[in-house]
């Protein structure tokens, strides 16, 4: 049976950063890629032993690594083929995975950590929920004997909950299967949002903004910069360096905004462009590939720009580690208990008030 054929679907995220980071660590260490992830095929499972066997038996039928992993059998994202062929042709792949490897891995670890945080909100909603049953087909019906005894003056509260009673064969159903449809749409969404080939940033990095959207753009504008000082450093001129570079960005809006750009320092354009005019590309880093006086300052600036820009998606993923937790727990879990005490002890207190009241 043909390779092609025993392969079944594409990678995950986290598959995806295990498989980059071991072809990394082979090509640093110097282990032919071909045993060395037919090696590690033995030690995995699932999709990711299919796709590193495949792979190690195309390198070994003389195969390149651009061409091996460009196959859409093996369901790789374009911008990963398109990071390899840029390490490939810069003449340093490992620089060029290592620095993937670090925006698939925050990545992979915020949606890790994001449905790990959900889980206990999602608990206490869970038990709130079976607690407002409780009340609904327990304590109200009492309730509403003893208020309706008392012939005091109609308290809103009650009523309303009278009204949502009669209700009950509707309502209680339909709830969970509503939370269920929003957790499972939640679920899909990031699904979506962690593939590579799909991520849309917004036009502008605003610096320091707190979402995995900031994150993952600061990770590309990194990585971004720094194919482009490695394809620059071998001795690729800076609108081929920056069209190459710029597909290894899943942006759309990106490519095309890079592509203009090449275009216009390829015509000797370049005094022209206009650094307020909205652009995915930050004006630090169009200034630098606009101003360089020279290949050296140019490699320079751009190494800049991919550090700093290294360290604000470090600094957004550490904070998102922070916030994330807390504010699902704030948000689902606080929200539900609230709502619960209010159901159970609001109507009791105002019934009693009215008592004492008459």
């Amino acid at each position: 049976m043909s390779n092609r054929s025993q392969f079944t679907g594409s990678l995950s995220l986290n598959e995806l950063a295990i498989l980059n980071t071991e072809i990394a660590a082979l090509v640093y260490a110097g282990v032919p890629l071909p045993r060395g992830l037919r090696d590690l095929s033995g030690d995995l499972a699932g999709r990711l032993a299919q796709s590193s066997r495949v792979i190690a038996e195309r390198l070994e039928r003389g195969e390149s690594l651009t061409t091996v992993l460009g196959d859409p059998q093996l369901g790789l994202p374009k911008v990963y083929q398109a990071v390899v062929e840029a390490g490939a042709r810069s003449g340093n792949l490992v620089a060029a995975l290592e620095g993937t490897a670090e925006s698939l891995q925050r990545s992979a670890a915020v949606r890790r950590m994001t449905r790990i945080a959900i889980i206990y909100p999602l608990l206490v909603a869970t038990l709130a929920y079976f607690g407002f049953v409780l009340f609904f087909l327990n304590t109200l019906p009492t309730l509403l004997a003893i208020y309706d005894d008392a012939r005091t003056e109609p308290i809103r509260v009650i009523e309303a909950l009278r009204v949502i009673e009669g209700w009950n064969v509707i309502w209680m159903p339909v709830v969970p299967v509503i939370l269920l449809v929003l957790v499972a749409a939640w679920w899909w969404r990031g699904q979506r949002a962690s593939s590579l080939d799909r991520f849309e940033p917004s036009n502008k990095l605003v610096t320091r903004t707190l979402s995995a959207r900031t994150m993952r753009y600061a990770g590309e504008v990194a990585t971004f910069a720094d194919l482009m000082r490695l394809l620059i450093e071998h001795n690729m001129t800076t609108p081929e360096a920056i069209g190459l570079a710029a597909r290894c960005c899943a942006n759309a809006r990106f490519v095309s905004d890079a592509d203009t750009l090449a275009e216009q320092i390829r015509m000797g354009q370049a005094a022209s462009v206009d650094l307020r005019q909205s652009s995915t590309i930050p004006s630090l880093l169009r200034w630098a590939l606009i101003n360089a006086m020279g290949r050296e300052t140019l490699v320079e600036s751009l190494r800049v720009a991919s550090r700093s820009y290294h360290e604000l998606a470090t600094e957004i993923d550490a904070n998102l580690r922070l916030v994330v937790p807390t504010a699902l727990t704030l948000l689902i879990g606080a929200s539900a208990v609230l709502a619960y005490s209010l159901v159970s002890f609001l109507p009791w207190f105002l019934f009693m008030k009215e008592l004492s009241a008459s």
